[in-house]
């Protein structure tokens, strides 16, 4: 509990007035350069400035930690001045910021002088703020609050952020004073020194001057009260100021904590205090002005009114008034000046003492008052306590006033007032008090029946909704001043402790709660006794609630239906169960809940909702009377209505843009289904098909959609089937034309503005429509969709993304694009122009071109468009091409307006600025009636301080233009100071001038009264809520209905109590006042409650604070697992090496403790934390717990590991190679048996292999020369990091020699493509060994790879077949120790002498003699014929003829390879055609070919392919050339051959292909005439056989294109006939 704020009326209807400006936090600008900031914030001219300067602050950090601040209407104690920080200074207030306030690195550095003066080590990230000044007075004096993000949960108990205002004469060296220290003593101001008491954690520090928590006016979590930095100066000599503000760092963490920053208060730096208003007894007081300083000058005033002759420091006066001093300095313009109330008399009034309530514990009426607890109270309420006094009671204040019959012991009593005597012992001056005794009964209950609930939720659980309240008029007899709370525990119903939260879900069946019964007025409880039994009735479990479906399958689809059966579901709804009365169907759930209007036939129901309705079945349990309500959906087409078939049908888009999609139909059964039971859909192409249920389309594979195609469903659930279709769409993904750069005109010439992103769509778009356009920073998020720009964004010229999506499809493209913001011109802000009409107009004739001659809007005009508007509507959208709606700059009208001003540059971007300024035309003003000005007051105060200022705001009513001025007569000649306090008794009329602010003499007089009102008694001795650590849920609950009680107990007004977050809220008694139970996740703060009598309006504002202690998060809990070395499954564990991660924790400060079970009963005794035995891998449990009690827990597994399991490794040996290294991974397969999950490595000692340092790299092992080395093995677990250990030792050998190897060479033996033949590999053995003797050494063969010959795999048998030029690969092989070279050659295969002949050589009669050649085509090869001739060709004819002739080839050295060619010589002739035969007026035509010749023949028809057979089909019409070849070489032979047949179309285009129609070959037909008719028989055209044909027209005009027959009488070979048809004409 800590402010007390006392409202009058007047207050009232300003809040209301301007309730918004209190949610408005103080404005920081930290912009301000540092000489200024001190200069204009700090000081103002009458002080001398000078050597500003800051060594340390945010810079560093890349921002500025100190600024000027501004209340800016919120509600900060200080009007203005400069503010220092631990972090960024702006971050402070401007803007509302939830988020926690740590900015600044460790390298921002500290200051040695306030870590000096607070005294508790390093602190971090300081901001100092150095200069000199000269005082004018002797003492100085600075206002400030310390406000910081440490004000929150226990941080207070740690931190020490803090603040010094240090101080000396410039030329001392001397130390520094702090003159920032917590009143009455010696202490900085730190955080840690002024805060709350935080129960369990540390004790109140100086709580009285910590203001509170979270009063938004900043962002700080809490903050100080206002404090005073003071001390004594010499005026005139030259001080050293040192501003220093540093926070405490957690050094367990990785950045400083939260920030701390201070607010000084803007001061002139010549202090003058007369202090506080004087009331007293004594005859007269001496007020002291001095200030020190010779050159000052005295004058003094009371009541306004200068005091004649009165110069000196110093004023002693016996007369009551308000007395002034003014004090000029010799050489300088200031006046510093200080005012002081003085009331002087010999009796004085204490301020009201709240009254004495007691409850009747007994009833009968009387209670026993101990009236000594109320002498703080007393103490309390007088303005000026003596230092001697004495309290006493009286019962009559004829006793008080005597004094006579002071009451010395408890009284008992009924009732009464009591009157109080203060009596200073020195001077006997007297304050006088009183207040009541009152006893105030019990509440008046009963004990309430039990409550029988039904348990008619879905889920029949014995468990449900309760509203427990419906028992509390029974319980109060409807008293409406009782207030009923129910609890768990007797214990809870007596303390009030724990509530039931309403609704009330029970636990068991039957349940008995305890009732607390408290009196809101008077706050007496009543509890003992009263009991609430709970009997909760399960409903039925067996039926079936789901919803259930009703489908009419109505052949019409109108959307009604005369015969829903609601009673068909009934059976599968009851699922068997028995005992309930006559199920009713209702159309809403209300009416089933309450059995209301159930539906007379619902075995013949007409829906009466279009296509789908929802009736409710109401179940009622014959013996319990419990409900069960079931919704039943009735459809007229179920599978139409409930399914979802879009009306626009399904999207795809086309994204590779080829101009097809792959629909998957099967997948879109289930959205078609909508959740729907048995429901089939199948797909047709056709409506045909799927009326007729055939051909439906095959799901299974996609169906690929080219264009949009309408297909046809068949819907089917088994009982009915219904048909729909729906448009399967595919969506092109369209592209737009790149537009850059777009640009875009600033409205200021900083080329930094505020662009209106929709503003583009259509320039993106160019205007296409269906189109939504969003924008993007980059690729990526426009790609993704992901966070898009605001439709207003601030920003210079760049780069953005625009993603262009349609609106019909969900396709969309993205387009990059320049924006180029464009500055507009520099304007200046012209001064407001005032003018005042003596004839009372409003209008005022002006000349708005003087503003642009005398350059009050613009340096030069030049180049500038400058128009003048009366709204900045008409000045944005100015077109100087089309100009209206601008002012006349030479005449213009004017009233009292805003004049906007635009200034557009004449170039091509015709950019644009804006400014405004007032004119002002002064009337007379306008004065309502005026209510009357009250002040609410404590009982027994009979006058009031009234502030005439506070009246402004009704009697201005909203002109802007005028100032009110307050009088006491009615002839305007004593005025009063509206800004000082005006006391009165109320009964007073006070008199109103209004004035106009630029003309005095522009008025309208009024007046009001002054009235005073009583302020609500209440228990102001309440408490604030106890800390308590958050729930599961990271949430307190408070229940501010038991606060409110408290509040309200022995209160005898009729009280309104209200809880508000917000104190300004509370004070306009806002329409947010919180619930009576209020969850928060909130750690600290306070609750504005607003305490109203209701019979006058008058309210007090109290605060009810609370802190809320963080609860510990347990994230994980992790230990490493210990490695059992033995084998045995038994270790220990340090639990001290258990890692934790625990969130919502700060500065340490948590316990951990180990139990065994999951409910943290069987604790770990602290004896075992460093040695915990385990017998194999178990689980724990851990507890944390912070210093302020609050507690998580989560499980830790105990994970206990083997090593792997190892081989014994005899001795292992290898051979020398030529890096001189051996792989010792070859040897892991040795060590273990499985190598998947260990990591083996290798170490030159054993003590390397137990420390893991030293290890081979990459396991390779380097040796200088062949010999013996011992090698050491850790083996370690992957899974677990367990290692064991073991050794070998490693042999290395030497290897044989090997000599250079000659290429093996042979003749080929066939001419296989395969090019391979045996080799004896063996024959290189012998060069191999090099003389090294084979019985100690063995050679084998390899082929391919190296690798064969070296890991001796595929050895070659011999002898091997070979191929020419294969490498074969040679390994001699020491046969004691394995150890080999290698070597290679390859295996040489010369050709055979291709020969060109062939197995039978043919010698044609026709051409004798015939050439035979054997060339080779190589030079050097030699020839031998059977005829013995040695040359490449020779001649023979037909005598040679013989099936045994040769030709022997060899080739040339070296390879010297022969071969020889056998043949037959046979003869052959040239084919002879005897005939050839054509199928005419056939289909297909044919053409046979008739030879003779002893040849092997084949044919050919128009350089066609070869075929054996004489018969060629499919022939088209017309010319053809056959040709026969003779296989065994003779010379082919050629005949010409005709198709005679008739075109089946013709195409009369003039492209020269079939332009006419004619049979073909018609000329071979000499005699035969055809006809040509259309379809209808007309005769069109008659062709003779030397006619060209038809051309597709008759009588001269073109025939459509159609099917058209003919008649041909044909005359060939001498026969004649008739052919009919028809052909195509096609155009």
């Amino acid at each position: 509990m800590k402010k007390n704020l006392q409202i009058n009326f007047a207050a009232i209807l300003l809040f209301l007035g301007v309730n918004i400006i209190f949610s408005q936090q103080v404005s920081i600008n930290n912009n301000i350069p540092l000489q200024s900031l001190i200069e204009n914030n700090l000081a103002n001219g009458c002080v001398e400035i000078s050597n500003v300067s800051s060594s340390i602050n945010g810079s560093s950090d890349g921002f500025t930690s100190y600024g000027a601040f501004q209340r800016s209407g919120s509600n900060f104690p200080l009007e203005n001045g400069i503010v220092l920080s631990t972090g960024n200074a702006s971050s402070g207030g401007n803007t509302s910021n939830g988020n926690e306030l740590s900015e600044g690195s460790r390298s921002w550095g500290s200051d040695s002088d306030i870590e000096s003066f607070i005294g508790l080590g390093t602190m971090a990230n300081a901001t100092v703020i150095e200069f000199d000044f000269v005082s004018l007075t002797d003492m100085i004096q600075f206002n400030y609050v310390l406000a910081s993000e440490e004000y929150f949960a226990n941080f207070p108990c740690n931190a020490f952020d803090g603040f010094v205002f240090l101080i000396r004469e410039t030329s001392s060296t001397g130390p520094y004073q702090n003159i920032a220290v917590v009143p009455g003593g010696s202490d900085p101001v730190t955080v840690g020194n002024i805060h709350d008491a935080i129960p369990t954690q540390c004790a109140a520090s100086n709580d009285q001057y910590f203001d509170g928590y979270g009063f938004g006016d900043t962002n700080y979590n809490g903050r100080t009260t206002v404090l005073t930095a003071g001390t004594t100066v010499l005026p005139n000599v030259q001080y050293h100021v040192k501003l220093v503000v540093a926070e405490s760092p957690d050094l367990t963490q990785p950045h400083p904590l939260s920030d701390t920053s201070v607010f000084i208060e803007a001061n002139t730096f010549t202090e003058l205090d007369l202090g506080d208003d004087i009331n007293t007894c004594s005859g007269s007081v001496t007020l002291n002005g001095e200030i020190q300083n010779p050159l000052a000058s005295y004058a003094w005033f009371r009541d306004n009114i200068l005091i004649s002759g009165e110069t000196n420091p110093t004023l002693t006066t016996s007369t009551s008034g308000l007395y002034r001093v003014e004090i000029s300095i010799n050489g300088n313009n200031c006046i510093i000046q200080d005012e002081v109330n003085v009331t002087i008399d010999t009796e004085l009034a204490a301020n009201p003492i709240s009254n004495f309530y007691l409850c009747d514990n007994d009833n009968n009426g009387l209670e026993t008052f101990d009236l000594s607890t109320k002498n703080t109270d007393v103490e309390n309420a007088v303005q000026n306590l003596p230092i001697n006094y004495s309290i006493t009671y009286y019962t009559s204040t004829i006793d008080r006033d005597t004094p006579a019959n002071n009451i010395t012991s408890p009284i008992i009593s009924s009732g009464q007032t009591i009157y109080v005597r203060v009596e200073d012992l020195n001077t006997g001056c007297l304050i006088y008090g009183e207040f009541d005794l009152i006893v105030n009964p019990l509440p008046i209950v009963t004990q309430p029946s039990s409550l029988d609930v039904c348990d008619n939720d879905n889920i029949p659980d014995s468990s449900t909704e309760i509203d427990l309240s419906q028992k509390d008029n029974q319980i109060t007899g409807s008293n409406p001043d009782l207030f009923v709370t129910y609890h768990f525990t007797p214990m809870d119903a007596n303390s009030g402790l724990n509530p039931i939260s309403q609704p009330y879900v029970n636990t068991n069946p039957t349940e008995t709660l305890y009732v607390r019964v408290a009196n809101n007025t008077t706050g007496c409880v009543i509890s003992s006794g009263l009991t609430l039994t709970i009997n909760v009735t399960n409903g039925n479990t067996g039926i079936v609630r789901n919803t259930q479906y009703i489908d009419a399958c109505d052949s019409d689809h109108d959307g009604y239906y005369d015969n829903f059966d609601l009673t068909s579901v009934l059976n599968d709804i009851l699922n068997g169960e028995t005992g309930f009365l006559p199920p009713t169907y209702h159309t809403s759930q209300a009416d089933a809940e309450s059995g209301s209007s159930p539906i007379a036939n619902p075995g013949n129901y007409a829906n009466t909702d279009q296509d789908e309705q929802v009736i409710y079945l109401r179940l009622e349990d014959n013996t319990t009377g419990c409900l069960a309500i079931i919704p039943i959906e009735i459809h007229t087409n179920l599978l139409l209505t409930g399914t979802n078939i879009p009306a626009t049908g399904f999207a795809f888009c086309d994204e590779d843009d080829d101009g097809s999609v792959d629909v998957y139909l099967n997948t879109l059964e289930n959205v078609i289904a909508n959740g729907l039971p048995n429901v089939s859909v199948t797909y047709y192409e056709t409506e045909a098909n799927r009326d007729a249920n055939t051909m439906p389309i095959d799901t299974s594979n996609p169906y690929v959609l080219t264009s949009s195609v309408t297909v046809y469903l068949r819907i089917e659930n088994g009982s009915c089937t219904e048909l729909s279709e729906v448009l399967l769409r595919i969506n092109p993904v369209v592209t737009f034309s790149d537009i850059n750069p777009i640009p875009y005109c600033d409205n200021d010439d900083d080329g930094f503005t505020t662009v209106d992103f929709n503003s583009f769509n259509d320039i993106i778009t160019a205007g296409t429509p269906d189109f939504n356009v969003r924008y993007f920073l980059n690729p990526t998020d426009a790609d993704n969709g992901t966070n898009q720009l605001p439709q207003y964004y601030d920003t210079s010229s760049g780069t953005f993304y625009a993603r262009i999506e349609s609106n019909i499809t969900p396709c969309y493209t993205v387009n990059d694009f320049q924006l180029e913001v464009i500055p507009a011109p520099t304007v200046m802000q012209p001064a407001d122009q005032y003018y005042c009409n003596d004839n009372n107009s409003s209008v005022r004739n002006i000349r708005l071109q003087d503003l642009i001659d005398n350059n009050s809007i613009v340096i030069d005009p030049t180049n500038l468009i400058i128009e003048f508007f009366d709204n900045q509507t008409d000045a944005d959208n100015f077109d100087v091409n089309n100009p209206s709606n601008n002012l006349d700059k030479q005449s213009y009208d004017a009233t009292t307006q805003t004049i906007y001003i635009r200034v557009e540059s004449t170039d091509a971007t015709a950019c644009y600025n804006t400014t405004s300024f007032n004119i002002v035309v002064n009337t007379n003003p306008d004065i309502i009636p005026i209510s009357p000005y009250q002040i609410c007051v404590d009982a027994g105060t009979s006058d009031a301080d009234f502030y005439m200022r506070d009246k402004d705001l009704e009697i201005l009513n909203g002109q802007f233009d005028k100032t009110v001025r307050y009088f006491r007569d009615v002839l305007m000649t004593d005025e009063i100071d509206k800004n000082l306090a005006y006391n009165s008794n109320g009964a007073e009329t006070i008199y109103v001038r209004v004035e106009n602010i630029s003309d005095l003499t522009c008025y309208k007089e009024a007046s009001f009264l002054l009235e005073i009102g009583t302020n609500p008694n209440y228990n102001s001795n309440f408490t604030n809520f106890p800390p308590d650590c958050q729930n599961e849920a990271l949430l307190r609950t408070f229940d501010l209905e038991a606060k409110r009680q408290e509040i309200a107990t022995g209160s005898t007004n009729a009280l309104d109590i209200q809880f508000y977050l917000d104190e300004n809220d509370a004070i306009i008694k806002a329409n947010n006042s919180l619930p009576d139970l209020y969850d928060s996740q909130e750690l600290q703060g306070q609750f504005y409650t607003r305490i109203e009598n209701t019979a006058n309006g008058c309210f007090i504002i109290e605060e009810v604070r609370f802190n809320t202690f963080p609860k510990p998060v347990f994230q994980t809990a992790t230990i490493d697992p210990v490695c059992d070395t033995d084998h045995d499954g038994n270790t220990y564990f340090d639990l001290t090496n258990a890692l934790f991660l625990v969130d919502n924790i700060r500065f340490g400060g948590v316990t951990y403790t180990y139990y065994l079970d999951d409910i943290l009963s069987m604790q770990i005794p602290p004896n075992q934390i460093n040695s915990y035995p385990v017998s194999g891998t178990t689980t724990i449990y851990v507890q944390v717990e912070t210093d302020t009690g609050c507690t998580d827990s989560i499980p830790l597994l105990l994970q206990v590991n083997l090593p792997p399991l190892i081989n014994t490794i005899d001795n292992i040996s290898d051979c020398i190679n030529p890096t001189n290294t051996y792989d010792l991974s070859q040897i892991d397969d040795i060590v273990v048996n499985n190598t998947n999950d260990v990591t083996i490595s290798y170490y030159e000692s054993s003590n390397d292999a137990l420390n893991n340092t030293g290890a081979y790299n990459g396991k390779i092992f380097n040796y200088p020369s062949a010999g013996s080395f011992p090698i050491h093995v850790r083996v370690e677990d992957n899974n677990n990091g367990c290692p064991i250990f073991t050794s070998f030792n490693l042999e290395i050998n030497p290897n044989p020699l090997s000599g250079t190897t000659p290429n093996l060479i042979y003749c080929d033996d066939d001419f296989d493509t395969s090019n391979r033949l045996e080799f004896n590999l063996s024959d290189n053995d012998a060069v191999i060994l090099g003389g090294q003797n084979p019985n100690d050494y063995s050679v084998y063969y390899y082929r391919n790879d190296v690798n064969n010959a070296e890991d001796d795999r595929n050895r070659l048998d011999l002898p091997y077949l070979a191929t020419n030029g294969e490498t074969i690969y040679a390994r001699i092989e020491n046969n004691s120790t394995g150890c080999f070279s290698v070597t290679q050659f390859q295996t040489i295969i010369n050709p055979l002498p291709v020969i060109p002949l062939n197995d039978i050589e043919s010698v044609c009669i026709n051409d004798l003699p015939r050439t035979l050649s054997a060339d080779t085509g190589n030079s050097g090869d030699t020839y031998l014929w059977w005829t013995g001739e040695t040359t490449p060709t020779i001649e023979v004819d037909l005598s040679d003829l013989s099936p045994d002739r040769w030709v022997e080839v060899t080739t040339a050295s070296p390879q010297s390879c022969s071969y020889r060619r056998e043949f037959d010589l046979i003869q052959s002739v040239q084919a002879t055609i005897e005939a050839t035969a054509t199928a005419d007026f056939t289909d297909p035509n044919t053409i046979t070919v008739t030879v003779s010749g002893i040849g092997d023949y084949q044919y050919i028809l128009d350089n066609g392919e070869p075929q054996d057979s004489n018969v060629f089909t499919n022939v088209s019409l017309g010319p053809h050339i056959v040709t026969i070849i003779d296989l065994n070489g003779c010379e082919p032979i050629e005949t010409d051959v005709f198709v005679i047949d008739i075109p089946k179309f013709v195409t009369p285009n003039n492209d020269r292909y079939f332009d006419t129609w004619h049979i073909v070959g018609i000329e071979r037909l000499p005699g035969t005439l055809v006809y040509i008719y259309n379809r209808y028989g007309k005769l069109l055209k008659t062709l003779h056989h030397t006619s060209i044909g038809w051309d597709g027209t008759f009588n001269g005009q073109n025939m459509p294109a159609d099917d058209y027959w003919f008649s041909a009488d044909i005359i060939h070979n001498g026969e004649s006939f008739n052919i009919k048809g028809h052909f195509a004409l096609k155009r």
